[in-house]
C-alpha cells in the first residue's frame, strides 16, 4: 500500500518508516497464534481504564432477550468518556436499559458497565454487514 487516496496528513500518521500500522489490535496465546481483538481507535478511555468494546458486546448479547449490541464512547467531563450501548432485542421481546445494564453488574468491572443503554429496532449496518459505529457516534440522540 502506497497511502490513502487523497488523504495524506492520514497517510503519514499510518506509516512508521516502511511500516505500515493497521491500528488493529491483536492478543497472542500460550502457543504463540494471533487472534484479532479490535481497532485501535475503538477503545474507550473511561477513567484511566481500558475498555475493549468487543467484551462489553459480548456480555450484553449473552442476555437471552438480547438480539445484537454495540457500545461506543461516550465524552464525558468527568470520566474522559463512558460506555454506551445500543442494544436491538430480540423479536417480540422488550428490555429496558436497567436491565441491561443490571445484567452487566457481577459479570464485568464497574467501569465497564453502559452508563447510557439506548434501545434500537436495528442498527446500521454498511454493505458487508459491519456495524457503522461512526454512524452512531455521530447521531444525536433525542433520549441521551
Amino acid at each position: 500500500m502506497k497511502g490513502y487516496h487523497g488523504d495524506e496528513a492520514r497517510t503519514q500518521n499510518s506509516f512508521d518508516g516502511t511500516w505500515f500500522r493497521t491500528g488493529d489490535l491483536f492478543r497472542v496465546d500460550e502457543e504463540g497464534s494471533y487472534y484479532y481483538v479490535e481497532r485501535k481507535s475503538e477503545v474507550i478511555f473511561s477513567g484511566g481504564e481500558k475498555v475493549f468494546p468487543v467484551e462489553v458486546e459480548g456480555i450484553i448479547r449473552e442476555h437471552p432477550q438480547v438480539e445484537n449490541a454495540v457500545v461506543v464512547g461516550e465524552d464525558d467531563r468527568v470520566w474522559g468518556q463512558i460506555v454506551k450501548a445500543f442494544v436491538v432485542p430480540v423479536s417480540g421481546a422488550t428490555i429496558s436499559p436497567d436491565e441491561i445494564i443490571e445484567w452487566c453488574t457481577g459479570k464485568i468491572a464497574s467501569y465497564k458497565k453502559p452508563r447510557i443503554v439506548l434501545i434500537r429496532d436495528e442498527l446500521p449496518v454498511a454493505e458487508d454487514g459491519k456495524i457503522l459505529r461512526a454512524a452512531l457516534k455521530e447521531a444525536q440522540e433525542d433520549d441521551d
